[in-house]
């Protein structure tokens, strides 16, 4: 095994040649077997078309009840839930097998909140998909109307710095509840999202829909 991950009631495993596994709560299809029953002990997962294994993985990510597995081409793949769209598939549907996010590639680092998926590219941008009603996604916009457009993205959005540029040179990204988080190549941290327990560390306890330097430095540049 080369790697692990635990989500809210299941766990997950790689190892060395690429084959995922998968054990614990499934009530979402979040185990990637192909249904809804709960397992004690790990069971491969299994690929969306042929039920052959799913190999050619790298990293996991599990927060809630959607799985993310990042495969050695740098696609992006999601099952569990998906009503708020957190399989970037371009649907708000729930999967029990392996789909591909769409309009990402060459990713390195994938993330996930409770209900969306952050991943980091080799360039070093951030791109995000799922829910957005406390603005997590980093665009600029977000909603808590559930009929705007604004309150999901079913796929792969840009995080952006402000109204006109975009987050760049990142060198490591996270996610907590409905909220997220990047640090620059500076060692600058930025978060967005939820902000109701001043969880992002930022000079506002209010929620923010655009990366926000966190409060370190700030101290510094008073200084």
């Amino acid at each position: 095994i080369v790697y692990v991950n635990a989500g809210l009631y299941s766990s997950y495993a790689i190892d060395s040649n690429g084959f995922a596994y998968s054990w614990g709560d499934n009530s979402y299809g979040q185990l990637g077997l192909g249904n809804t029953t709960s397992v004690k002990i790990p069971k491969r997962v299994v690929s969306d078309k042929t039920n052959e294994d799913f190999d050619n993985l790298m990293l996991i990510a599990s927060e809630g009840y959607h799985t993310t597995f990042v495969k050695n081409d740098g696609t992006v793949w999601s099952w569990g839930a998906g009503a708020s769209a957190q399989m970037g598939d371009g649907a708000r549907t729930q999967r029990s097998l392996p789909v591909q996010a769409k309009n990402v590639t060459d990713v390195k680092k994938v993330a996930t909140g409770c209900y969306i998926t952050l991943v980091l590219k080799n360039d070093g941008t951030v791109w995000a998909w799922g829910l957005n009603r406390y603005g997590q996604l980093g665009i600029g916009v977000s909603s808590t109307s559930s009929s705007d457009a604004n309150y999901v993205r079913t796929t792969a959005v840009q995080v952006k710095l402000n109204s006109t540029d975009y987050l760049t040179d990142v060198v490591d990204i996270g996610t907590a509840y409905e909220s997220s988080f990047a640090v620059t190549s500076d060692g600058t941290a930025y978060a967005w999202g939820l902000n109701n327990y001043s969880q992002l560390g930022i000079i506002t306890s209010s929620n923010v829909n655009l990366p926000t330097k966190c409060l370190r430095r700030y101290y510094n540049e008073l200084e």
